[in-house]
This record gives structure tokens, sequence and C-alpha cells, in this order.
């Protein structure tokens, strides 16, 4: 019997598949193909929270790759998401303060 301890969500081929849910110009400086889900996670989800305003179902699809606490955390910990309008609104969706964000400006 193999335990798994890991709170990592499964790796599901197609929709884990980073080219399969989004843009290559997120990921415009490194090839996708040799980016893991894994050991990457955190710099997969800053690029798609700092790029992805655009078009919020970037977002879905980041959530159902990797946990709200990975996301949380990654957004949290950036220097890559600008702009109080799109920290509000990843926040908002989030449940957390703009004022946890990097680059967010208070009273602006």
């Amino acid at each position: 019997m193999k335990l798994n301890f890991s709170h990592h969500k499964p790796i599901v081929p197609g929709k884990n598949d980073l080219k399969s849910n989004f843009r290559k110009w997120m990921f415009w400086d490194v090839d996708m193909d040799k980016l893991s889900i894994r050991h990457d996670k955190f710099f997969i989800i800053d690029r798609v929270l700092s790029g992805s305003m655009e078009n919020p179902i970037y977002l879905a699809k980041l959530e159902r790759i990797f946990s709200k606490q990975d996301i949380i955390k990654a957004a949290k910990s950036s220097n890559s998401i600008r702009g109080n309008e799109a920290i509000r609104f990843i926040a908002k969706r989030y449940g957390i303060s703009p004022n946890s964000f990097k680059q967010y400006i208070p009273n602006l």
C-alpha cells in the first residue's frame, strides 16, 4: 500500500499541462516544457497572477492546478504583481487584504 503524505494536488495529464492552460506570452522567457508543476509552482503562480488581469479565466485554471494556500503565498511574496487595481482584484478573489501585497500603495 502506497501512502501519500503530500498536500499537493495530483498531477493530471492535460489538466496540469501549462501549454494547454496558459498562453506562451506569460512564459515568454522560459521553455514551458521544462517547467515543473511541483518544483516551479511559485514561479508559475507569480507569472499567471501578474499577467492574467485581462482575462481572469487564467486564475480559474491556476486554481485547478494549485491550492488556494499556494496561490495566496505566492501573491503575498510577489514583486511582479503591480498596480492597485490588479492587487485589489486578486485580494478580493482570495479573501486577503491588499495591504499584504508588496507592491500595494495605500490611499491611491
